[in-house]
């Protein structure tokens, strides 16, 4: 009988005559088990059927030995979750040798699938490895996409009983039990309401008494945004006059409601309606950076172009800030941390600082105010941030990985603490006596149902942060303590 040429089919059956349709998830446990886990439900969700030791584990029988044979007769393509870790460490590898035995006896095309999480380098690959094509799962996203593309080009076949409905249930059983009970609970936003915006606003016409571009210098002593000819701001000529360029001059001025501007109103130096609004955010963007950069806050550039704020080291007495928490008590949050490691060149140990910080996006609905988004940098020296922006993406999702809801919550709430100066609002100085006042206190939503949060024990695994950074020297943020 002549040998079939397709190799999706030659993988679909080994020699015994078993069918092939499992996905193999091999990881080290526990530094791996987050993209182990989230990799299975994903792909199980999208119909295939996965093996995995932290989603199909039969309870009573051998652990190694059910491996074995899952690994010989039903695998169609064996996924090693390739990191430092499982690279070194002998139960992948056992599970690794069984695969590449596998292959080479069952002449299975493509049947190991290494996916790389982490930094390691090729160099240091094991040897099993070495002369394969690894797929990159430093974006899990696009890493995933690669992986169900290579999955349909070789042909493994899906399982009608592997879907998202399986998964919820499987999610519900063993990971996440809450009880919907009939109780009200209030959840607090990112929103932050303008308790008090200036009655009116300026547009000032400007003149260049020379040729050339009509610009105005930056910065302005108040926020202002220049839109061709005309300057839109919240500041009277007279307070702007003194710090326009010797050939820049305001020959004209019209004060108006700002209200007009928020509803959209027709204005003569306008094509759009739409375009006063988009000016006004404009206006409330270059308000905040100027408070923040008054306040001596440096700002960091997103890949999109967007400023963000963050704390320096040395911004308050032992860079925590104290505020009053969720409970209505006072407690502190630290805005600057430290984390020591060793450095992969040498044993000696190495400083690297962790800055909380704040980008805040205008809102004009469902009111004036901004969205606070919180952000992180690091740095060496506690003041500049990383120049590479991919290295900074890693950290943050490794040293940021234990941050929960309330964590981040609360550091939200002590930074707008800071940014208040103990007072019930931010006020951003937009004239000389004009200020543009923020709600300290978000806005609240209250939900008709609660539920009850799971048992510690449900969500243990969750937090092994800790347990797989095995290069920390110390811990760099002290616990969250309450004063009564």
């Amino acid at each position: 009988m002549p040998q079939d040429e397709n190799p999706a089919k030659r993988s679909a059956l080994n020699g015994m005559g078993h069918m092939r349709d499992h996905l193999f998830v091999s990881h080290s446990n526990p530094e791996d088990n987050e993209v182990a886990l989230w990799l299975s439900l994903r792909l199980a969700a999208l119909g295939y059927c996965v093996w995995c030791d932290l989603t199909r584990l039969l309870g009573g029988e051998d652990f190694w030995q059910d491996i074995e044979v899952a690994i010989r007769n039903n695998t169609a393509k064996f996924l090693f979750v390739l990191s430092r870790s499982s690279n070194s460490k002998p139960g992948p590898l056992q599970e690794l040798q069984v695969a590449s035995t596998v292959m080479r006896t069952s002449i299975l095309s493509d049947f190991i699938v290494p996916i790389l999480v982490d930094d390691l380098p090729h160099s240091e690959t094991n040897i099993q490895l070495s002369r394969i094509n690894a797929i990159d799962f430093s974006n899990w996203a696009s890493g995933l996409r690669q992986l169900l593309e290579k999955l349909e080009l070789d042909g493994v076949p899906k399982h009608p009983l592997a879907n998202a409905n399986a998964v919820s249930e499987w999610w519900l059983e063993h990971r996440f039990l809450p009880s919907v009970i009939s109780s009200p609970e209030v959840y607090l936003t990112n929103w932050h309401r303008a308790t008090r915006t200036p009655e009116s606003i300026y547009i000032h016409t400007i003149k260049k008494s020379d040729i050339g571009r009509l610009s105005v210098p930056s910065p302005l002593p108040y926020p202002a945004i220049q839109h061709g000819q005309y300057l839109i701001t919240f500041a009277s000529a007279p307070e702007l006059a003194a710090a326009l360029s010797p050939v820049v001059s305001i020959v004209e001025s019209a004060q108006l409601p700002t209200q007009q501007m928020l509803d959209g109103g027709e204005l003569p130096i306008l094509r759009r309606r739409s375009d006063a609004q988009n000016l006004f955010v404009r206006l409330l963007d270059s308000a905040w950076l100027s408070n923040v950069r008054s306040m001596k806050l440096p700002t960091y550039e997103l890949s999109d172009g967007l400023p963000f704020f963050y704390f320096p080291l040395g911004f308050s007495e032992g860079e925590r800030v104290r505020f009053l928490g969720v409970d209505n008590r006072l407690t502190y949050r630290v805005l600057v941390g430290v984390r020591t490691r060793r450095s992969a060149s040498t044993e000696l140990p190495t400083k690297a600082y962790w800055h909380f910080g704040l980008r805040a996006k205008p809102l004009l609905s469902p009111f004036v105010g901004f969205a606070l988004r919180p952000h992180v940098v690091f740095s060496d020296d506690g003041r500049t941030p990383w120049p590479s922006k991919a290295r900074l993406h890693t950290a943050r999702r490794t040293w940021c990985k234990d941050w929960w809801n309330a964590d981040w919550r609360d550091r939200i709430l002590a930074s707008v603490e800071w940014l208040s100066q103990g007072q019930d609002s931010i006020e951003l100085q937009v004239a000389s006596d004009r200020t543009l006042a923020i709600a300290k206190a978000p806005l609240e939503l209250t939900s008709p149902v609660s539920y009850l949060d799971p048992e510690p024990s449900l969500i243990d695994d969750l937090e092994s942060t800790e347990e797989h950074l095995e290069d920390d020297v110390d811990r760099y943020e002290e616990p969250v303590e309450s004063d009564e």
